[in-house]
């Protein structure tokens, strides 16, 4: 027997094409757009757009003029605060002094450190740092702008899909 081959159709092999056409989009695996948390003048933009850029990395730079200034105020504040309470515990060895005044200046040296704590890091938070290495997309202020906590500064996307 004979084998009957259709007329006009003619076999052939072909490979396959290794690459596939698609649509779809590429997300980050993290991605923000970084916000002041302290209001004030933008004096120092630390980045080029387009930066790869480390955790950690300053990125913008807030007005921090007056916060130095209050940060020193209150450290005068602890200073005086401590050097009372060294005084009334003298005192209280003494016999010159009463309980109350002792608890008064330990509350008072106490509260003292908590203010310049508190002014401590409200100063640190002049500085926005990237909260995960990543690139930095546009930015959004230039120098000199003021800036509030719900103003938006660059966008940031990670590189690496490690978590």
């Amino acid at each position: 027997m004979t084998a009957i081959k259709p007329a006009g159709l003619d076999a052939f092999l072909r490979k396959p094409d290794p690459a596939i056409a698609a649509t779809g989009e590429i997300e980050a695996v993290q991605s923000i757009r970084l916000r002041p948390e302290v209001d004030g003048r933008i004096t120092g933009i630390l980045f080029r757009e387009g930066d790869e850029v480390a955790q950690g990395t300053p990125l913008f730079k807030v007005d921090d003029a007056e916060l130095k200034a209050q940060v020193a105020r209150a450290e005068a504040d602890r200073d005086l605060a401590a050097q009372a309470l060294v005084r009334t515990r003298q005192l209280i060895a003494d016999k010159a002094s009463s309980q109350a005044d002792l608890e008064r200046a330990e509350a008072t040296a106490r509260s003292t450190q908590a203010q310049l704590d508190l002014l401590e890091l409200r100063l640190a938070r002049t500085t926005v740092r990237a909260p995960f290495g990543g690139v930095t997309g546009q930015r959004m202020v230039s120098l000199g702008d003021y800036v509030t906590s719900s103003t938006e500064l660059v966008s940031l996307q990670t590189v690496n899909p490690e978590r």
